[in-house]
């Protein structure tokens, strides 16, 4: 990846917190771990897996769709710091044990609590650090007590972390840096090359408007084996309207329109409320 980070504005945006208004961007600080039930994954995946694109979000999903079987995954998200926190990861699996691991994440959660406190400084970062790009150590230690990881919610290892058996699979299948597009959704199907067995968007569409939804969905069709899938979630909350844009009308709508695909609409579970959300997840398939 060319992309060289401003520091000075990363630290001033960092300071912003301006994700918090729904906006997203270069920049923006990146959860600790999901809050999404990626469990489910095997569920919603087609009976072929092997390659995935995946939303970055936490830096949990590509861990989760490599733990699931994939055998190549394209990752992208909007915020170079999100990126930072999957190598990590990825890092961390080479290096710290379960335990330690979880440990690291429990700290990403806690150190926003504690603003003089350091990322660099946190225990087995010195582990950590060597192992990423250059151009990725040298942000850290730049923004260090800047808060580029958001605590939206508690690493729980009952739901957020992988169990330890889980973290051994990790270690084996996860040996390099997934491949990474720093993009928005809307200019996504610009970077990609190939096609996937699935894309993954996450929660992605909820904040985009719903009259944009088909105009960014309908290059990505392009991109999609036979028998693969799009899958999008919405969790359909809106702090101001009462309700995100509900990409389902628009997801049937192109199905509807086009002889080779379907619309499946999956139940979820939020792991950290256990709430139902019906209609929760939007699944775009590929018939043959």
């Amino acid at each position: 990846m060319g992309f060289v980070p401003d520091f000075k504005k990363a630290r001033e945006k960092a300071i912003e917190h301006i994700e918090c208004k729904g906006l997203f961007e270069t920049y923006s600080i990146a959860y600790v771990v999901t809050n999404e039930n990626l469990r489910q994954l095997p569920q919603l995946m087609p009976k072929k897996h092997e390659s995935v694109l995946s939303v970055v979000g936490s830096g949990d999903h590509p861990l989760w769709f490599s733990l699931y079987g994939a055998k190549h995954i394209d990752t992208f998200d909007i915020s170079y710091n999100a990126k930072i926190l999957m190598d990590i990861k990825v890092a961390a699996l080479s290096c710290l044990n379960w335990c330690e691991y979880n440990r690291l994440l429990e700290d990403f959660y806690e150190i926003n609590w504690f603003p003089c406190e350091h990322i660099s400084s946190i225990k087995n970062m010195d582990k950590i650090l060597p192992k990423l790009p250059e151009t990725e150590s040298e942000y850290i230690k730049a923004l260090d007590n800047a808060k580029i990881f958001r605590t939206y919610c508690s690493p729980k290892k009952s739901e957020s972390l992988p169990t330890f058996f889980e973290y051994l699979k990790l270690r084996i299948k996860v040996k390099k840096p997934y491949n990474f597009y720093l993009t928005d959704i809307k200019n996504l199907s610009n970077f990609i090359t190939t096609s996937y067995d699935v894309i993954h968007l996450s929660n992605i569409l909820d904040y985009v408007p719903a009259k944009e939804h088909k105009d960014i969905i309908l290059p990505l069709l392009n991109h999609v084996n036979p028998d693969g899938r799009i899958i999008a979630h919405n969790l359909q909350y809106d702090m101001d309207e009462g309700y995100l844009n509900y990409f389902g009308a628009s997801a049937k709508e192109i199905a509807d329109s086009l002889d080779n695909w379907k619309y499946i609409q999956k139940t979820i579970k939020e792991p950290n409320t256990n709430i139902i959300l019906k209609n929760g997840t939007h699944i775009l398939e590929r018939i043959r």
